[in-house]
């Protein structure tokens, strides 16, 4: 019995030597990679993160800039729009007047020559109507 117990030290001793450390070893090793590997992972997850962060913290930025200089160009759209308008109204109340100037005019020429007429016609009248072509003094108005 004795001699199994130094048989089965000795077979422990050596096992240990050949086969139970380098496994020990080798099981460390894959342990530190995998250690390493999950350290990367994380720090890529953070990196990523903020990454993503930044992204659409650069959007809604740009969301929000996108806002302001839509309104601007809408506020300026319509300055210009009320400017164009304002000017239209005028050009047209412009000629309006002027319209309405050369039709008073025109009224006032044709109402003067109407009333240079007036003896004549006059005249023409009496004629027709008394029927007595040159015996009628003429009228003088």
């Amino acid at each position: 019995m004795g001699i199994q117990l130094v048989n089965f030290l000795v077979t422990l001793v050596v096992l240990n030597i050949l086969l139970i450390r380098p496994i020990r070893e080798i099981i460390r090793k894959r342990r530190e990679t995998l250690d390493r590997f999950a350290a990367e992972a994380a720090g890529l997850d953070k990196r990523a993160a903020k990454t993503l962060a930044d992204y659409q913290a650069a959007l809604e930025n740009a969301r929000e800039r996108g806002a302001v200089l839509r309104k601007q160009a809408r506020e300026e759209a319509e300055t210009a729009g009320q400017a164009l308008l304002a000017d239209a109204s005028g050009k047209a109340h412009e000629t309006l007047r002027a319209a309405a100037d050369a039709t008073a005019a025109d009224i006032a020429r044709t109402r003067d020559a109407l009333r240079a007429d007036i003896p004549g016609l006059v005249q023409a009248m009496l004629t027709k109507l008394v029927g007595t072509a040159g015996k009628t003094k003429k009228v003088k108005a």
